[in-house]
């Protein structure tokens, strides 16, 4: 765990932070200064600190706005270590972005990057568990087959059913990090706290990475996206799964 000192301030737009312990719980303030508890967060998440409030211990908290539901929930500062611009900075900005390319095998279960015809990243990953019928929602849970293209980013992302609940059996997500979006399902590689079992099936269909491995992918590849932004759209980086 590592605790933090509070920011001197907050940028208009926000800014990134990591939770750097176990987790939190974080807290909706209502009406009559009463808290009510909401997700409980946890290490490695990422989120968008938007302003400082005085928690329900009389000291300085953060407020955290949900990028996927706009509410703004609240934890202790010294839980959420503030990210720095050099962090996100983007790698091999040099190569030309057509020379850029990424190779998922899910066989495998393995990640690679190519610059040219030069291997210059591997990780390991979970993708989609196959599923015999439709899941609830009619999209598959198998990771599709294809070539595609990044077509948006984002540095944090509330993934789940959205709904807004302290139930720690739900199927949440606040805060997924690194995200990096290649079809239209929703479906992208991103980094992921709720397991450690990279090499085998485990996701819904999205490419589950290491938070280390997943922010590399994102500072790669294109469209580039800037510190102070929630998300870029744009045709990136090519991706194929095999």
């Amino acid at each position: 765990a590592h605790l933090n000192p509070p920011l001197p301030m907050i940028p208009r737009r926000g800014r990134l932070g990591e939770i750097s312990v176990p987790f939190t719980q974080a807290m909706l303030k209502i009406p009559s200064e009463h808290w009510e508890p909401a997700y409980r967060l946890y290490y490695g998440a990422i989120f968008w600190i938007t302003a400082f409030i005085r928690g329900p211990d009389g000291k300085t908290w953060y407020q955290l706005t949900d990028d996927r539901l706009g509410i703004r929930y609240c934890i202790p500062s010294r839980h959420i270590r503030p990210i720095s611009r050099n962090e996100l900075t983007p790698l091999s900005p040099e190569v030309p972005p057509e020379e850029k390319r990424i190779l998922i095998s899910t066989a495998d279960q393995r990640l690679f990057a190519f610059e040219g015809t030069e291997q210059v990243f591997e990780a390991a990953i979970s993708t989609g568990i196959p599923s015999d019928g439709p899941s609830p929602n009619g999209i598959p849970t198998e990771t599709p087959r294809g070539n595609f293209n990044i077509a948006r980013k984002t540095p944090s992302r509330h993934m789940g059913d959205g709904n807004l609940t302290s139930d720690l059996e739900a199927y949440e997500l606040p805060g997924v990090p690194w995200v990096s979006f290649f079809h239209s399902y929703g479906i992208g590689c991103h980094g992921t706290y709720w397991h450690d079992n990279f090499g085998s099936w485990m996701s819904h269909g999205c490419v589950n990475m290491r938070n280390q491995d997943a922010l590399w992918v994102y500072r790669w590849t294109t469209p580039v996206v800037k510190h102070s932004e929630w998300y870029k759209m744009g045709r990136g980086t090519p991706v194929q799964v095999i």
